[in-house]
């Protein structure tokens, strides 16, 4: 009689925390998709400012300012 009842709190327990558990693991998982975002989100930009041809355009740019 003991054993089921100690199981019984045991398990109501488990479901009284469950929310909190389950929002918990959202929260978190949220959290890393977010940060994922942003990361791929700033080596994408790096990846856009590193252009061999953006060079090469802003020194044509300077070079013709120079000579007129």
């Amino acid at each position: 009689v003991y054993v089921s009842s100690l199981l019984g709190e045991r398990s109501e327990m488990v479901r009284d925390r469950l929310p909190l558990i389950v929002g918990s693991a959202l929260g978190g998982l949220a959290f890393l998709v977010i940060a994922a975002i942003a990361i791929l989100a700033i080596i994408f930009k790096s990846k856009r400012r590193e252009n061999p041809y953006t060079d090469r355009l802003q020194q044509y740019i300077s070079t013709r300012g120079k000579c007129s």
